[in-house]
């Protein structure tokens, strides 16, 4: 892989690896304080909702966030650079950071909105996106890489200009729209901040989390090499950009 991408992704994991540590430490550290705060006498209903989902999204960036160390210090162990495949176990892994890292920020932003300090919401809303915007370029840098990993040369790229050119553009309207739905006062979003919307991407998530697990045992247990065909790929950027769009639905609004 050094020969294509000039990158060696195995001596990144090891960094990749120590940082979703550290959130992981961080998110449990604030889920264990914020299990405190729960049901205080004279809190309002608004604000335990908040917490709430405050709550199980740490709990997914806790649990999302030791996985994808995990996966990573594997990576860290891989031999055969000439292969795609640590390409692949790197793109799987990086799918799961590229969408937890966000998910810890928004939860920062609901534990905001009930701290008394709903002024600076609008700040942490920022901030958020700006985390997303990160994300979004790891994820699509972790693509490329694949594509031009898997097709052996950066011609790769243009042989598959027709996924990226799709995809990419695809993926930014679904975060843009999210966004402007986000802006709009709760119960004015089309029912993607309901209860039940809230319950149902959750599950969605982590059912997500879960197949990319399997997806990367499957790959880290096989030998030879072989390449992940484009769908998954075309795939897996969707299902990424549309879990996030779901989750940006979900943010408080900015108060004045």
């Amino acid at each position: 892989m050094p020969n294509i991408t000039g990158f060696d992704i195995t001596q990144a994991a090891q960094a990749y690896s120590a940082v979703a540590g550290i959130i992981a430490g961080f998110a449990f550290a604030v889920l264990v304080w914020l299990i405190d705060r729960l049901d205080r006498p004279g809190m309002e209903e608004s604000d335990n909702v908040l917490i709430t989902h405050a709550l199980a999204f740490l709990a997914i960036s806790f649990v999302a966030n030791v996985l994808v160390a995990f996966l990573w210090a594997l990576i860290s162990g891989e031999t055969d650079l000439n292969s795609s495949r640590p390409a692949i176990l790197s793109f799987l892994a990086g799918l799961n950071f590229a969408f937890v890292a966000p998910i810890t920020m928004e939860a920062m932003t609901f534990l905001v909105a009930t701290a008394n300090a709903k002024r600076i919401v609008g700040l942490f809303r920022r901030i958020f996106f700006a985390s997303a915007l990160i994300s979004l370029a790891f994820q699509w840098t972790s693509t490329i890489g694949l594509l031009r990993t898997q097709g052996g040369s950066s011609g790769a790229l243009a042989q598959n200009s027709l996924l990226l050119t799709v995809i990419a553009p695809l993926t930014v309207m679904i975060l843009i729209g999210a966004a402007l739905i986000s802006r709009r006062a709760t119960g004015q979003r089309f029912g993607l901040d309901t209860e039940q919307s809230y319950s149902m991407f959750v599950w969605l998530w982590l059912a997500a989390m879960f197949l990319s697990a399997l997806g990367f045992g499957y790959v880290s247990t096989s030998s030879g090499n072989w390449a992940m065909p484009l769908w998954i790929v075309a795939a897996s950027n969707l299902v990424w950009s549309g879990l996030m769009g779901w989750a940006i639905t979900f943010l408080p609004i900015e108060e004045g």
